[in-house]
C-alpha cells in the first residue's frame, strides 16, 4: 500500500457518494438555521447528522450553521477507544499528528495541528484554556487528562484567538468531560490488564438528590514498560522504563433555580515515570515525578434567548526530574530540575439572540501565570546551577475583552464576525479579528471563507530565563481558509474539502550569535499551507465509516535562510475509521492511519528521513448480563516498525483488556 492508493480510494469513494446528491432538492427558501434532527449526533461517533458544536461560537450551534472547520469525536467513539493514549485518539482526526502515544507510557505526548508547533495549539477542558507555565512553550501535559473521563472532543481549526486568546494560532482542541448524573445512584468499576504488565483500576460514582448532583472518580495505573532508548549496540542489561499514576476527580453541582446552576470541578493527579539519558542513551536511575491540580468554579444562567457564564479556574503543577549518580550515561554525573507552575484564569461571557437572524457574544478574560524553576548538576567540569526563577518576578498578567456576531441576513447566507483586544503585562496591547462568511450555494452544499488573525504570547521561560528577552513581541499570524462542504442527513453523508494558508510573523526562535551568546528573539517568519479532505458516511443502520486525507507543507525564514519548519512532522496524513454495531450488545471499531515520511531534527540520530508507516488499531466490546461489559483493544495490529522520535523505541503490537461493571 502507498499514499497514491489511499488518495485514489478516498477520491473514488467520494465521487461515488457525491453523484446522487447533486440532484437532491429541498423546499424553496430553505434556511441556514435549519432544524434537522441532531439526536444521532449524541448517539453515534460520526457527526454526519449535523451534530452540535459549542467551541465554534461559545453557544450550541449545529455544524450546518457555521462555516468554521470543526471535527468532532462523540461519546461512543471515545468510549470505544478509551484504553488508548489520548494522543492516538486525537490522531484519528484530519490534520492532527501526535508523538508519544506509541512510545513508553510516560513519554511526552505532543500534538501538532496542521503542521504548526505544539505551542500554537490551544487545549481547553470544559470551555477553559489549560496550560503549564513551567514549560518552554506552555504546553499542557496530556497525561493529566484521563480518556475514560471524556464525554466528547471538538477540534476547531484555524486561528481562533478572537474567541479563545493566545496559542489558538492553528486551532483549539476542546475536551468536554462527563458531568451528567442520570440516576439517584449510579456508578461503575473498571479493571484492566495489558501488555508490558499494564494494570489499572478505576471507580466512578454519581449521586443525585433534588437540586444537588455529585460525580466522583478515581483511577490507579501502573506498567512495567519496556526500554524506551533505541540503543545502537544493546548489551542486554538495558532497563525497562516503568510508569505509575493515580488520579481523582470531583464534580459538585447545585441547581440554584430552574435556569441557573453553580458547579465545582476539581481534579488531582500525579504520575512517576522512568526516563533515559537522551536519544539512544539508556539510563537506569533517571526519574520524573509530576503532580497536577485543577480547580474550577462556574456559575451559569440560561434564559430563552441568552446565556451568562462566569468561570474561575486555578491550576498548580509541580515537576521534579532527578538523575542520580549511580549510572552515568550523559554529560552530568548528577542533576535535579525542579519546575512549578501556577495559573489563575477568569472567564466571563454573555450570549444573546436578538432576532432569529442575529446572535451576539461578548466577554472578558483575566489570566495570571507564574513559574518557579531551578536546575542543578554536577559533572567533570564541576557543579552548575542555572539562574533560578521565582513566582514574584517570573509572572505575567493578561486582560482581554472580546465580542462576535453571527448574522444571517439572507436565507442562504450567514457571516460570523469577531474581534478581541488583549492587554499583556510585557508586550502591551494586541488586536485580533475574524470574518467567516458562508453561502449555501445549493440545498446540500455550503461554500465558506475564513479570514482570521491569531497570536501567541511569549512564555515565561522565553521572557525570564537565562536565555529570556523581556522585550519579546507576540508571534502574530494571519489564517485564510476556503472550502466546500456537502451534507445530506437523510443519506447519512458528509464531505468537506478545505484549503488553508497560515502566515506567522515575529516568530520566536532560540538563537546563538557569533559570540556564542544564546537567547530567544523575534527574528523569523513562517509560512504553512495545506489541504484537508474529510468524508463521513453511514452505510446502513449498523456501520459508520469516516476517512480523511491531509497534506501540509511549511517553511521558516531566518535572516534570509529558508528551512523546513515541520521537523518530525509528515507532509501527508491519511486515515480510515469504522464503527460496526451488529447487535445492541456488540460493537467493533477499527482505525487505519497512514503517517507519511518525515524529516528528522537537526540533532536527531539516524537517517535524515523517517520512513512512512501504516498503523492499524482494533477494538471490540461485548455487553454481558446488561451491567457487565468486556472490551479489548489491539494497538499496532500489523506490528509495523515505526519511529515517532529518533533515538527512542516505539511499541509493537500490544493488547489491553478491560472489564466494566455498571450499576
Amino acid at each position: 500500500m502507498n499514499t497514491q492508493l489511499l488518495l485514489g480510494a478516498v477520491l473514488l469513494y467520494s465521487f461515488c457518494q457525491l453523484s446522487p446528491l447533486w440532484a437532491q432538492q429541498s423546499p424553496p427558501g430553505a434556511q441556514i438555521n435549519d432544524t434537522r434532527d441532531s439526536k444521532a449526533s449524541s448517539d453515534t461517533t460520526l457527526t454526519i447528522s449535523d451534530g452540535v458544536t459549542v467551541t465554534a461560537t461559545r453557544f450550541p450551534l449545529k455544524l450546518s450553521q457555521t462555516g468554521k472547520v470543526v471535527s468532532i469525536l462523540d461519546r461512543e467513539w471515545v468510549e470505544a477507544n478509551e484504553a488508548q493514549p489520548l494522543s492516538i485518539l486525537l490522531q484519528q482526526l484530519s490534520g492532527v499528528f501526535t508523538t508519544g502515544g506509541y512510545q513508553s507510557q510516560g513519554s511526552t505526548q505532543e500534538v501538532f495541528l496542521r503542521g504548526a508547533d505544539q505551542g500554537d495549539l490551544l487545549i481547553m477542558i470544559d470551555g477553559v484554556p489549560v496550560g503549564d507555565a513551567s514549560q518552554i512553550d506552555q504546553r499542557y501535559d496530556l497525561h493529566y487528562i484521563d480518556p475514560q473521563s471524556i464525554d466528547r472532543i471538538e477540534i476547531l481549526k484555524g486561528a481562533q484567538s478572537t474567541l479563545w486568546g493566545s496559542q489558538a494560532v492553528a486551532g483549539v482542541i476542546h475536551i468536554l468531560t462527563k458531568q451528567n448524573v442520570n440516576a439517584p445512584l449510579e456508578g461503575s468499576l473498571t479493571a484492566g490488564v495489558g501488555s508490558f504488565e499494564n494494570q489499572s483500576l478505576k471507580g466512578t460514582f454519581g449521586f443525585r438528590n433534588k437540586a444537588w448532583s455529585v460525580r466522583v472518580s478515581g483511577k490507579v495505573e501502573q506498567a512495567g514498560g519496556f526500554n524506551a532508548a533505541d540503543v545502537a549496540q544493546p548489551t542486554g542489561d538495558e532497563d525497562r522504563d516503568g510508569f505509575s499514576s493515580a488520579s481523582g476527580r470531583l464534580l459538585v453541582a447545585r441547581q440554584l433555580t430552574e435556569r441557573s446552576r453553580l458547579s465545582y470541578r476539581g481534579s488531582i493527579q500525579g504520575y512517576q515515570t522512568d526516563l533515559d539519558g537522551g536519544a539512544g542513551l539508556d539510563d537506569r536511575d533517571y526519574t520524573a515525578d509530576q503532580q497536577h491540580q485543577m480547580h474550577a468554579l462556574s456559575w451559569k444562567t440560561v434564559s430563552e434567548r441568552s446565556t451568562v457564564q462566569i468561570t474561575q479556574q486555578f491550576l498548580v503543577t509541580e515537576r521534579v526530574f532527578l538523575n542520580d549518580s549511580t549510572h552515568k550515561t550523559g554529560f552530568s554525573d548528577w542533576s535535579k530540575g525542579d519546575y512549578a507552575s501556577k495559573e489563575a484564569f477568569t472567564d466571563a461571557y454573555w450570549t444573546a439572540q436578538w432576532t432569529p437572524t442575529l446572535t451576539s457574544v461578548v466577554g472578558a478574560q483575566l489570566q495570571w501565570n507564574a513559574t518557579r524553576q531551578s536546575f542543578k548538576s554536577i559533572s567533570s567540569f564541576g557543579p552548575f546551577e542555572s539562574q533560578p526563577l521565582n513566582e514574584s518576578t517570573a509572572n505575567t498578567t493578561t486582560l482581554a475583552g472580546f465580542g462576535s456576531l453571527l448574522w444571517q441576513p439572507l436565507d442562504r447566507f450567514s457571516v460570523d464576525m469577531g474581534a478581541r483586544i488583549t492587554s499583556h503585562s510585557t508586550f502591551g496591547e494586541h488586536l485580533t479579528y475574524s470574518v467567516n462568511p458562508m453561502w449555501r450555494a445549493m440545498p446540500n452544499i455550503d461554500l465558506f471563507l475564513n479570514l482570521s488573525t491569531g497570536f501567541r504570547a511569549p512564555s515565561l521561560y522565553q521572557l525570564y530565563s537565562e536565555y529570556g528577552t523581556r522585550s519579546l513581541l507576540p508571534e502574530t499570524s494571519v489564517n485564510t481558509e476556503i472550502g466546500i462542504s456537502l451534507q445530506a442527513q437523510e443519506q447519512g453523508f458528509m464531505a468537506r474539502l478545505v484549503f488553508y494558508q497560515r502566515d506567522v510573523e515575529d516568530a520566536i526562535v532560540f538563537t546563538t550569535d557569533p559570540n556564542f551568546v544564546s537567547s530567544y528573539q523575534n527574528v523569523g517568519s513562517e509560512f504553512n499551507r495545506g489541504m484537508e479532505l474529510e468524508i463521513e458516511s453511514a452505510l446502513g443502520r449498523s456501520f459508520d465509516l469516516a476517512t480523511y486525507l491531509a497534506y501540509q507543507e511549511g517553511h521558516r525564514v531566518l535572516e534570509g535562510r529558508k528551512e523546513d519548519s515541520a521537523i518530525r512532522r509528515p507532509n501527508i496524513l491519511g486515515g480510515i475509521r469504522t464503527l460496526w454495531r451488529p447487535s445492541p450488545k456488540w460493537s467493533f471499531t477499527s482505525s487505519l492511519q497512514y503517517i507519511g515520511s518525515r524529516q528528522k531534527g537537526p540533532f536527531d540520530p539516524g537517517p535524515e528521513i523517517l520512513d512512512e508507516a501504516w498503523l492499524l488499531g482494533l477494538q471490540g466490546q461485548r455487553t454481558l448480563f446488561d451491567r457487565l461489559r468486556l472490551s479489548g483493544t489491539v494497538m499496532n495490529v500489523l506490528d509495523t516498525p515505526y519511529t515517532e522520535v529518533p533515538g527512542y523505541n516505539s511499541v509493537g503490537r500490544s493488547v489491553n483488556i478491560h472489564v466494566t461493571y455498571s450499576f
